[in-house]
């Protein structure tokens, strides 16, 4: 059982830390009019006192006054240091929500629950605003492009934003309130995050941008650029770590493909100034071979050796005229082009020039595709590249499937055109290589069809990119779309 000054103590403790919390428009009014009321009364009281039943003299009427203006005096003070009371009551918490409304103002979340102290003496206000400051925080959190993953002191999963759903390939449900271990596990790291956590956690110098590789749930090469935070509340008691992530893929392409187009630029440059040197004194070569030809007589063996130098010189001119289109790409004049009209034209070309007959050539082309503006003979270009590229890579009884689909999105519309064969699949090199120029994995050629075809589709504000999954190999152009230009305005007539 407790002592008496035990109790009194925690009596103490309580008021002053418990505060009770009565709504203000009960304890004002309350307060105050005690304080007016019991000043009255007792004038009453000393009056009646002094002067009540007698007959008031003056040194009666002196002392009652004396004894009123000592307890006006006391009831003033009394007055002041109730408004005092009540003003540091009201005033303590509306100061600590101004400071944090400015801190989050600037940024600064360094207590991401919410929890102030004080905010409760305000009653419902305090409440709702601890409920506005906490959803705003969350809300902050929710609406990152990065992700953000609260890991517990536990060692648990607190939180997980959807920017982190996104960028992992996770769902937050299945691993809120699990070990920070489960989602480590869930994707492929090239480094174990556990150790760094960890060591943030015992309050250890912090990792800041460092890159991490990883290949998601579902299977998506990602680096990653990503920070840990030790959280503290106001008390400097350990809260957790956050770790936050920006998802660098994107940037990486981007720096890759700008590094990519300088190369390319520098190449068709060099290539062009080679293909005018060569092409000149072929020429000349071309023509001294063809008189000497013509100088020997029907069926005479010299003439072997002559028709052979005139086939090679004509195929060194190919590979000039190669290189001067892989040079000049971006020369020609665009128009609204029909996506049905550029597929029949390259499959009937593709047809002709085809060599394996027993291929299957299947098309699934979409109803009302938009029309997009471009060059027709250099699209048509790109399409039966794509064609004899897929004819080359099947086998005997192999399958090809030329489609296009209208694809609409909120920043982009655009029509996909896809060329896919059923060849063996490609090594991750020959992937990262295959649209470089004089890249080739043929004896005889060139390297520079792809080139020249990844030239075109970029010179018409598309993308061309290689995917492989479900069996096939398939080289994807994502070309831009005409607005305000339908199919029914182009011709579908093929051009000569």
């Amino acid at each position: 059982m407790k002592s008496k000054p035990e109790t009194y103590r925690s009596w103490i403790r309580f008021l002053f830390t418990k505060r009770l919390t009565p709504s203000l428009l009960v304890i004002l009014p309350v307060v105050f009019g005690l304080t007016a009321f019991a000043s009255g009364f007792i004038a009453l009281i000393i009056v009646e006192h002094f002067l009540g039943g007698n007959v008031p003299t003056k040194a009666g009427v002196d002392e009652a006054m004396g004894w009123i203006r000592i307890e006006v005096l006391a009831f003033s003070v009394l007055g002041v240091a109730a408004g005092i009371g009540v003003a540091y009551a009201i005033l303590k918490p509306l100061k600590r929500m101004i400071r944090e409304t400015r801190e989050a103002a600037k940024g600064d979340w360094e207590n991401p629950s919410g929890d102030i102290p004080g905010l409760e003496d305000l009653g419902d206000v305090g409440n709702e605003f601890r409920m506005a400051l906490s959803s705003l925080r969350q809300n902050l959190v929710d609406s990152m492009a990065w992700g953000w993953v609260l890991m517990a002191k536990s060692g648990r999963i607190a939180s997980l934003n959807p920017g982190a759903e996104l960028i992992l390939g996770l769902k937050a449900n299945e691993f809120i309130g699990k070990p920070f271990e489960a989602l480590s596990k869930s994707v492929q790291m090239e480094e174990d995050l556990i150790p760094l956590v960890s060591r943030t956690l015992k309050g250890q110098p912090v990792s800041v941008g460092r890159k991490l590789n990883i290949v998601t749930s579902d299977g998506r090469p990602v680096t990653l650029s990503f920070t840990t935070t030790l959280l503290k509340d106001l008390n400097e008691e350990t809260l957790g770590v956050a770790i936050t992530f920006k998802d660098l893929t994107r940037s990486q392409e981007i720096s890759d493909q700008m590094q990519r187009t300088d190369k390319l630029a520098a190449m068709g440059t060099l290539a062009a100034c080679m293909a005018h040197e060569v092409r000149n004194p072929l020429g000349a070569i071309k023509g001294l071979a063809q008189l000497l030809d013509e100088a020997f007589p029907d069926g005479a063996s010299e003439r072997t050796y002559t028709q052979t130098m005139i086939k090679e010189i004509d195929r060194l001119n190919g590979v000039v005229t190669h290189l001067l289109d892989f040079a000049q790409t971006d020369s020609a004049q665009t128009g609204p082009c029909s996506i049905r009209d550029l597929v029949a034209q390259a499959v009937t070309l593709a047809n002709l020039n085809s060599k394996n007959k027993s291929v299957t050539l299947q098309q699934n082309i979409g109803n009302e595709l938009p029309a997009i503006q471009c060059e027709k003979r250099q699209l048509v270009q790109v399409l039966l590249n794509l064609l004899q590229n897929a004819a080359q890579a099947v086998d005997e009884s192999g399958r090809i499937v030329v489609s296009a689909e209208n694809i609409s999105e909120e920043d982009s519309h655009h029509v996909l055109l896809r060329v896919s064969n059923s060849g063996p699949p490609l090594e991750p090199e020959i992937k990262s290589r295959i649209f470089d120029p004089f890249f080739t994995t043929k004896k005889d050629g060139t390297g520079l069809g792809l080139a020249i075809t990844n030239q075109i589709v970029n010179a018409h504000k598309g993308r061309l990119y290689l995917e492989s999954n479900n069996g096939m190999n398939s080289f994807c152009v994502e070309l831009p779309v005409t607005s305000n230009v339908s199919v029914s305005d182009v011709s579908l007539t093929p051009s000569t």
